[in-house]
């Protein structure tokens, strides 16, 4: 309830047009609420996850994502690798079955999406992407959220160490072409 009070009061400041927000998370209605109560034109994207909480999904449909009691099992760099040990495309199908659900969730739940980013940035992983870029275009949701850290080329340039105690980053968003 925390975070969710602190985005809608930076909304209320003028300092926020988007949030994003996890469906499987233990506040979910919580912040639905607060924003259709205080913040009505606050743009929502969804916050992929595919590494924290419970999935969505029925475990036996994503088998290979979650352990016995359906909750997710990797992090980011196990989601990296995963293909190196089973199948990408029965990897892809099962992601996309997940992401799935948490988008129909959220239009169930009202949520018009402005756009898609993710928890670790696990969108950022090239055989996730063309699932959530598949999704994006099928569920007409305009952006998918692109971080640019450019920490290594600060790194090599200034030798600092302490670079990675504190990291900016820029955040765009690419514009997907939707054709029906």
């Amino acid at each position: 309830p925390g975070v969710n009070d602190a985005i809608i009061k930076t909304y209320n400041k003028g300092n926020l047009t988007h949030a994003s927000i996890m469906t499987n998370m233990k506040y979910f209605q919580d912040a639905i609420k607060k924003k259709d109560n205080k913040a009505k034109n606050l743009n929502i994207g969804l916050h992929l996850n595919l590494t924290t909480g419970k999935a969505l999904s029925n475990k036996n449909k994503i088998k290979y994502l979650v352990n016995d009691n359906g909750y997710f099992k990797h992090n980011f760099i196990k989601l990296l690798l995963l293909p190196l040990f089973i199948n990408k495309k029965t990897l892809q199908k099962q992601i996309e079955i997940e992401i799935e659900n948490q988008i129909n969730y959220c239009l169930n739940n009202k949520i018009n999406l402005s756009h898609l980013d993710s928890h670790k940035h696990i969108h950022t992983i090239p055989w996730i992407f063309s699932v959530v870029v598949k999704l994006s275009k099928k569920y007409s949701i305009p952006r998918i959220r692109i971080i640019n850290e450019k920490i290594l080329n600060t790194f090599f340039l200034k030798k600092d160490i302490s670079l990675f105690c504190s990291i900016s980053i820029k955040i765009y968003y690419i514009k997907i072409n939707i054709s029906l």
